[in-house]
């Protein structure tokens, strides 16, 4: 016992200064490493915490409806439904193809063409989307007379202001617009009035009316007489609107000429037109329309456009300077405003495969910005 006593004390490890100093070294540094993990655990959490919050949007965008179907020249509200935090910016609406349905800066759908179209709302960097089915208008009567005699609603007689002292009508045409059109084409219509009659209206139609770009200044001409005489108005927007469309344009006019009282709907499409100078326009009166060439992309097949089953013909795709969208701080929310029209043989459509028609026109039909508050509207010619 005693030898294996002595064996043990002999292998007894000795604890020496610089021995007790390493292991004291040894236990700190455990522990200091110990502790700076653990903070480097908590900072990264805390840091995953924040991205994860700061990737989570805000808003969140739901249409009430994913799919809607309407015909050719019908329209549809789209009901959008926000949650969350909502900046000041607008929603921005977009459609992936406007030859088979527009939509407005309110959410408002018309169908152009059969086909899909799927619409895009934007607000604070999410979207939402809905798919729009546009079907063709059913025809009324499956079996028409080949020859049908025509039944044209009277034209009413007599002038808006009653004046008989009215200076002459005089409109000059810049620039060349047919049936075949390229991305360069673009016509500028120059006038000292707007017409007084029914009468100087059918004047203005032989003048302009077999151009493409002339559908656009009737209609535009037939807005601002609604506004004075509803009755010689909408015998105007027969002449130059489809008939599929035209109770919508009716409807439409008297809703922002009327309900919402924005007599200068017409003039904030006409050059020099600002909500900063009361929508008064550079007298003579003068609208340029131009090719809308993003719509137009095959426009060496066949003229461009795209083709009607309802109309039998293309239609073409026209624009126009859009300053009815300026908001107060200087922005654009649509720099152009879109047309369609075609010219038919169809029977029952004012056309008369000679004089072209407005198809469609979703912004025209919208209400544009307030008049400034500091330059009021003083209307146009004849009717000031």
């Amino acid at each position: 016992m005693y030898i294996w006593g002595l064996c043990l004390e002999a292998h007894k490890p000795q604890i020496t200064p610089l021995t007790n100093k390493l292991l004291i070294f040894y236990i700190m540094t455990t522990k200091l490493l110990k502790t700076g993990i653990a903070i480097m655990a908590i900072f990264a959490g805390l840091t995953l915490s924040s991205c994860k919050k700061d990737d989570a949007p805000d808003t969140k965008l739901s249409f009430a409806k994913d799919n809607v179907s309407i015909k050719v020249g019908e329209t549809a509200t789209l009901s959008l439904k926000i949650e969350g935090k909502k900046e000041s910016e607008a929603v921005v609406y977009n459609s992936d193809d406007p030859r088979i349905a527009t939509v407005s800066d309110k959410g408002v759908v018309t169908g152009v063409g059969e086909g899909v179209a799927i619409i895009t709302a934007t607000h604070n960097k999410v979207s939402a989307t809905c798919k729009v089915t546009v079907s063709a208008t059913p025809n009324p009567n499956p079996n028409p007379n080949p020859n049908p005699k025509p039944n044209p609603k009277p034209n009413p007689t007599g002038s808006i202001t009653g004046k008989t002292d009215l200076p002459a009508l005089n409109l000059t045409i810049e620039g060349t617009m047919g049936d075949k059109l390229s991305v360069t084409d673009k016509q500028t219509f120059t006038f000292n009035r707007f017409p007084d009659s029914v009468e100087e209206f059918q004047t203005v139609r032989e003048k302009v009316g077999t151009s493409p770009a002339g559908a656009i200044l009737l209609q535009i001409m037939a807005m601002e007489m609604y506004a004075h005489n509803k009755t010689i108005g909408e015998a105007c927007i027969r002449l130059c609107v489809t008939s599929t469309y035209q109770n919508q344009v009716i409807e439409a006019f008297k809703r922002v000429i009327y309900e919402y009282k924005q007599p200068y709907a017409a003039a904030s499409l006409l050059k020099g037109a600002r909500r900063t100078n009361g929508y008064n326009p550079t007298e003579p009166y003068s609208i340029t329309v131009q090719v809308d060439e993003a719509l137009m992309k095959d426009i060496d097949k066949n003229g461009g456009g795209s083709y009607s089953e309802i109309f039998q013909t293309y239609a073409l795709y026209l624009k126009v300077d859009n300053f009815r969208r300026e908001k107060g701080n200087g922005e654009m929310s649509k720099k152009y405003s879109q047309f369609t029209v075609l010219k038919t043989a169809k029977s029952d459509e004012p056309s008369q495969n000679k004089y072209y028609l407005v198809f469609s026109s979703g912004d025209i039909l919208v209400a544009p910005e307030p008049v400034s508050f500091t330059n009021p509207y003083k209307g146009l010619a004849p009717f000031k």
